[in-house]
């Protein structure tokens, strides 16, 4: 009898030390996240001082993006070339490699450029032609993103970046260009073959230093950036060791009044547009 009351005794103990224990972590994490709430409260505050304001709901607080390598896949663009134009012809120039065919021909270049003429057109049948080129990428060369579409002589373009698991690279920028509904070229860069995990050892910022480096960059090159509206995360293509090899790179585009603008979540610094 008295061991089972000790026993009791003793249950009744671990439970009140669990409970205390779960008290204080609950305590701790409350803590942990009210810190974290005050820390980004503190960076807008310290935006809205240097004259730019940002919605705290526009902010990506938690980075999931990391560097990513990939190399050129000859394979895949002889795929790719296939698959646009159906029965086709290699040719070599240099580092340069053109697939030719009755619809056309495709040119490869170093670092993911690539053009398309054809000589046998792909029509759209729908009246929105940016969902043509979404579908046209898709089946082709895998997610998309719209950028733009634009009205340019002779026709209509449309432009896309290709996306990695969701996320745009902001590099791989691709314009397609109709004429009367058809699509007559396509242009732009690819990612060269499927991307993996980067080993070089290069870290990724958190959103709070971001924020307070990019203040101090737009004062830095004078810049009248008064307004964030948007802050998009993707990627961008760094030159790798290598000629065949490219680091995609993890950063922010930031649409604000001045203008869209490019930030680096590794060094902080902000980046040249992507254009070429």
């Amino acid at each position: 009898m008295e061991r089972t009351k000790l026993k009791n005794i003793v249950i009744v103990l671990l439970l009140l030390l669990n409970l205390c224990f779960l008290l204080l972590v609950g305590g701790q994490a409350r803590h942990r996240t009210q810190v974290e709430e005050d820390t980004r409260d503190a960076a807008l505050a310290f935006l809205a001082e240097q004259g730019i304001f940002l919605e705290k709901e526009a902010v990506p607080w938690e980075l999931t993006l990391s560097p990513q390598v990939s190399e050129r896949d000859p394979g895949g663009e002889a795929a790719l070339a296939q698959a646009i134009l159906g029965s086709c012809t290699a040719h070599q120039e240099g580092n340069v490699l053109e697939y030719v065919g009755e619809s056309g021909a495709v040119r490869f270049y170093p670092y993911g450029r690539f053009a398309v003429t054809f000589d046998r057109y792909a029509r759209s049948l729908e009246e929105d032609l940016s969902a043509h080129a979404r579908a046209y990428l898709e089946k082709n060369l895998g997610e998309s993103t719209l950028a733009k579409t634009e009205e340019i002589e002779g026709g209509q373009r449309v432009t896309l970046w290709q996306t990695l698991d969701g996320a745009p690279v902001f590099t791989c920028e691709i314009r397609m260009k109709y004429q009367d509904k058809d699509l007559r070229e396509i242009s732009g860069w690819h990612l060269l073959g499927a991307p993996s995990p980067y080993v070089g050892g290069i870290a990724v910022k958190d959103a709070v230093t971001l924020l307070v480096q990019f203040a101090a960059e737009v004062k830095e090159a004078g810049l009248p950036v008064t307004k964030i509206e948007t802050i998009t995360p993707g990627y961008l293509y760094s030159i790798g060791s290598l000629s065949s090899q490219t680091i995609l790179l993890p950063v922010w585009r930031l649409e604000t009044d001045a203008g869209p603008l490019l930030l680096s979540c590794s060094t902080g610094e902000l980046e040249a547009s992507p254009q070429r």
